[in-house]
């Protein structure tokens, strides 16, 4: 780039890092202000050669509202809850396992299982 812009450089580096929230189009305005009157192009242009953009904005959340409710259980057999129990051995080998019962949510009697204290890992993806 040419010398004559090596002064409205530094003040848009400046007016950058001062303002991380303005893109090259408020900072022209900016720079108008203090004398230094360009373009939009050429702003544009002294922008993208100091290699400064704008921090990545975060996706908004989505309300709840859009997404579809379930469906509340009319009977039996409709919806159903596992409870896993997580833990890790001495020598850190973690744990996964079915504690005790699958029960079903809307009935209140629970099956019993019966789990063996070897569990083998082929036996507990079954």
């Amino acid at each position: 780039m040419a010398k004559k812009d090596a002064p409205v450089r530094e003040r848009m580096r400046a007016l950058a890092a001062q303002y991380p929230r303005y893109g090259y189009r408020r900072v022209r305005i900016f720079l108008d202000r203090d004398g230094h009157s360009m373009s939009t192009d050429r702003a544009y242009r002294l922008w993208r050669a100091e290699c400064l953009q704008l921090p990545r904005r975060r996706p908004r959340r989505r309300v709840a509202s859009s997404r579809p409710r379930p469906v509340p259980a009319t009977g039996p057999n409709q919806v159903w809850a596992y409870d896993f129990v997580f833990d890790a051995c001495a020598n850190g080998q973690k744990l996964k396992c079915l504690h005790r019962a699958v029960f079903e949510l809307p009935v209140p009697v629970r099956p019993r299982l019966k789990i063996p204290h070897n569990l083998i890992a082929f036996q507990a993806s079954t």
